[in-house]
């Protein structure tokens, strides 16, 4: 990631906390809090089926939600919307080289990624969590990047 210039012009970077078999991401967090880049974290709301947005400026006030995902507070974070993110770092069970996508199966990334504007969608991906084709749908939204531990794919 430091090594691409994906991070370049960007200011609010909406990133998630690892779960479960995901790449990792707290050491990214930590960069963009040292860099003094807008960190944006997700919060599932189950009553809308949706993630809320949240600011964050460190790590300490996150709690674990009942998935078992680390998320930001409510009460400790501001909101942020979805047309001021300028990067979204998205996580995923699998990916192909037509840049699809396939999570958890809750869709809620496919219902947020549609609302940002003017952003870049970079999946962090394993090398073999790469296959040749990902069954899609209408709605599920192509990533712009995919980078590995072994490679950068660009749309």
């Amino acid at each position: 990631i430091l090594e691409s210039n994906i991070l370049k012009n960007k200011n609010n970077i909406m990133i998630y906390m690892d779960f479960r078999n995901e790449v990792k991401t707290g050491k990214i967090i930590n960069y963009l809090f040292e860099n003094n880049y807008n960190v944006i974290l997700p919060k599932v709301n189950f009553l809308t089926g949706e993630l809320d947005l949240f600011k964050v400026s460190s790590l300490d006030n996150l709690v674990i939600s009942s998935y078992g995902i680390l998320e930001p507070s409510e009460n400790n974070s501001p909101y942020a919307v979805p047309e001021d993110i300028d990067l979204v770092f998205v996580p995923g069970v699998g990916f192909d080289e037509n840049f699809f996508r396939i999570g958890y199966g809750g869709g809620y990334y496919d219902k947020l990624l549609p609302k940002t504007e003017n952003c870049l969608f970079c999946a962090l991906a394993f090398e073999d969590q790469i296959t040749d084709e990902i069954p899609n749908e209408s709605y599920d939204v192509k990533m712009d990047v995919i980078i590995t531990e072994s490679r950068i794919l660009y749309k």
